[in-house]
């Protein structure tokens, strides 16, 4: 027989039921239902309070998945009005008479292709007074974006994602659910657009594909203008860009050296073959650093930068040709 005595009753403050649920279970559902309350109440007052960026579709373009401004007037009511960080520092520019593009770039210590980036609008290069710029204080890629996941997409295609990163607050809140912005803003320090104005596009591409030879200051550009030694009016057949005496000059691509020296009023001169029937000439070099037929890259530093010649200063006289017709060099560099 068994002895009862051995059974001991479990304490009541031990005994549970199936029926009773746990505190902790208690204690769960509360925070589960305190959280989506906090959550729903969250979405319905920010709805209620919020006053949303809102963008008439028609007013810009989707290419490859990236909103493209299309109306002027819409993209800079946007950016005067936009109440969140861009990322960096921006300011609206008005062109005044006389100026060009390269003479803002230059004023505001930044690149012409950040200035094209963050301008959408842009009709063409020539400079139309009275014009508003969005002008970023630092050269990168200011873009709009409809959705998170474009920052990263931008961000695989204009650079290396493990050293660059994006800016801006362009991630839309838990509570912005029932209130989301149309559009955002980021910008990618240091980086180049890839996709710009439609306007611009054709024209940016063919840039794309070359190099700068020198970076300075454009002072002269192509076509009729005022020499400056004999102080009348002739035809300019390339582009001038001051830089100091020394510094290094490269190929607008890869191609061979056809000839060096000598070169009338250009003084010492480099000149470059290149695919597709193209030619470029360097002029009034202080020094030339290859011979002619020296395969070159675009990388590569040909001459450097001087005055010889017939010339006012230091700078390089810089020519482009395709079959043997001259070409505004200013639709390969900025």
């Amino acid at each position: 027989m068994l002895d009862m005595k051995r059974f001991r009753p479990v304490p009541k403050a031990l005994q549970t039921t199936s029926s009773e649920p746990s505190k902790a279970v208690r204690y769960l559902v509360i925070l589960l239902l305190a959280g989506i309350t906090i959550f729903v109440g969250g979405n319905l007052f920010v709805r209620a309070t919020k006053e949303r960026i809102v963008v008439n579709p028609q007013d810009y373009r989707l290419r490859d998945g990236f909103p493209v401004f299309t109306s002027a007037d819409a993209y800079l009511k946007l950016v005067k009005t936009y109440r969140y960080n861009f990322g960096t520092t921006v300011t609206i520019h008005r062109i005044q008479a006389g100026e060009s593009y390269w003479d803002i770039a230059h004023r505001h210590n930044i690149s012409l292709e950040t200035i094209i980036g963050a301008n959408p609008h842009l009709p063409s290069l020539a400079a139309t007074e009275g014009l508003e710029l969005v002008i970023p204080s630092e050269n990168g890629v200011l873009f709009p974006i409809d959705d998170a996941a474009d920052a990263v997409r931008m961000l695989t295609r204009v650079g290396n994602p493990l050293s660059m990163r994006v800016k801006g607050d362009f991630r839309q809140g838990v509570f912005d659910l029932l209130s989301l912005d149309d559009i955002r803003f980021v910008f990618i320090k240091n980086a180049k657009p890839r996709i710009v104005g439609e306007a611009l596009q054709d024209l940016y591409d063919i840039r794309m594909a070359f190099a700068v030879p020198v970076r300075g200051q454009f002072t002269s550009f192509f076509g009729v203008r005022n020499d400056p030694i004999y102080k009348e009016a002739t035809f300019h057949n390339g582009v001038d860009i001051r830089a100091p005496t020394g510094t290094p000059i490269r190929p607008l691509a890869d191609g061979m050296v056809s000839r060096v020296g000598w070169n009338e009023g250009y003084g010492l001169s480099v000149f470059v073959l290149h695919r597709n029937g193209y030619e470029t000439m360097y002029g009034h070099c202080s020094v030339i650093r290859v011979a002619q037929g020296d395969m070159v890259t675009k990388n590569d530093i040909i001459a450097e930068v001087g005055s010889t010649g017939r010339s006012t200063g230091s700078h390089l006289h810089f020519v482009v040709k395709r079959h043997g017709q001259l070409v505004d060099p200013l639709l390969f560099i900025w």
